[in-house]
C-alpha cells in the first residue's frame, strides 16, 4: 500500500469508527422491554452504505478484524476506488498476490461489482486475504489487497429467530405483546462484545422486510430498538387499528443487520 493509500485508511477507518461510537450510544430500549426511537438518528451512517478504507485496495467493512465469526458468515467488502472488471478473490491463509498471479484453488470468488457474500472458513483462527482480480481473474497486486484475521468457531445446527408471541395473523389490541425467539445465537446489548458475531440483539420493523447483511438498523418509529437485550416486551408503537408486517431483525453491537438469515416476519392486525 502506497504512503498516501495508508493515509487515507487512517483518516476514513477513524472516521467510520467514530460514527459507529456514535450509533452505540443511540437506540437501546428502555430498561423495562419496550424499545424507543432515538432522539439523533442523523448521527449513523447511511443504512448499507460501504466505507472504502483505501482507494486501492478491497476493505473489510463487516465483519471487522478480529471478530469472532461462525465458520459459515456473511462478508462485506469495500470496493476499490477504481473501477474494478474483475471482482474480488477471497482467500482464507492466503496473503497477497503478486500482480498477474491467479488465486489458489479454494479462493471464494464475489462478481463483478459484487462486495458481498456467503464465506466458510475453518474453525480457529484464521488470516483471510481480500485480494482484487482483473477481468482474467488474475491478481491487480498487493496494493489492491488487505488481510484480516477472524477467530472462527464451529456453527450451530440452526440460526434463526422466531416470533414466541404474537402468532402471525393474529388479532391483537394496542399495546400486546412481542415474545422474541432466538436459535443458535445468545443475546447481548447493544455497545457490548462488539467483535463478536456470535451474539446480538433484536430490533422490530414495522411495514419493512429483512435488511442486507451489515446495514445498520436506523433509529426512527418504524425501526424500534431492544437494545438492552429484550427478550420480551409490551409493543405500543402501533396506534392505529389495520393491518401491519412486523419484521423481527437480530443484529450487533452496532446494530448492523445479521441479514434474512436472523430475520423473521410476521402480520398482525391491530383493532
Amino acid at each position: 500500500m502506497s504512503p498516501m493509500s495508508l493515509v487515507r485508511s487512517v483518516l476514513i477507518t477513524a472516521a467510520a469508527l467514530s460514527a459507529l461510537s456514535a450509533c452505540d450510544s443511540e437506540a437501546t430500549g428502555d430498561g423495562g422491554g419496550g424499545g424507543h426511537a432515538t432522539s439523533k438518528p442523523s448521527s449513523r451512517p447511511s443504512a448499507g452504505a460501504v466505507m472504502l478504507v483505501a482507494e486501492d485496495a478491497a476493505s473489510v467493512v463487516w465483519p471487522a478484524n478480529g471478530t469472532k465469526v461462525f465458520e459459515v458468515f456473511d462478508l462485506v467488502v469495500g470496493l476499490p476506488g477504481a473501477s474494478v472488471a474483475g471482482g474480488i478473490a477471497v482467500m482464507p491463509g492466503g496473503a497477497p498476490l503478486a500482480k498477474g498471479e491467479a488465486p489458489a484453488d479454494g479462493a471464494q470468488m464475489f462478481a463483478p461489482g459484487k462486495n458481498s457474500g456467503e464465506v466458510r472458513l475453518p474453525t480457529g483462527s484464521q488470516k483471510v486475504c481480500i485480494q482484487v482480480v482483473d477481468g482474467a481473474g488474475k491478481s491487480m497486486g498487493p496494493d489492491w489487497a488487505n488481510q484480516v484475521t477472524y477467530d472462527v468457531v464451529a456453527a450451530p445446527a440452526e440460526r434463526s429467530v422466531h416470533f414466541i408471541e404474537p402468532a402471525d395473523g393474529a388479532t391483537v389490541k394496542s399495546p400486546f405483546k412481542i415474545k422474541f425467539g432466538v436459535k443458535g445465537m445468545g443475546m447481548s446489548p447493544a455497545g457490548e462484545n462488539a467483535t463478536d458475531h456470535t451474539v446480538g440483539h433484536h430490533h422490530v420493523l414495522i411495514g419493512h422486510g429483512p435488511m442486507t447483511p451489515s446495514m445498520v438498523v436506523p433509529a426512527d418509529p418504524t425501526h424500534i430498538h431492544y437494545g438492552k437485550a429484550q427478550t420480551e416486551t409490551e409493543f405500543g408503537e402501533i396506534t392505529k387499528p389495520g393491518t401491519y408486517e412486523l419484521t423481527m431483525q437480530f443484529a450487533d453491537a452496532g446494530h448492523r443487520s445479521f441479514g434474512p438469515r436472523m430475520a423473521a416476519t410476521i402480520t398482525v392486525t391491530v383493532e
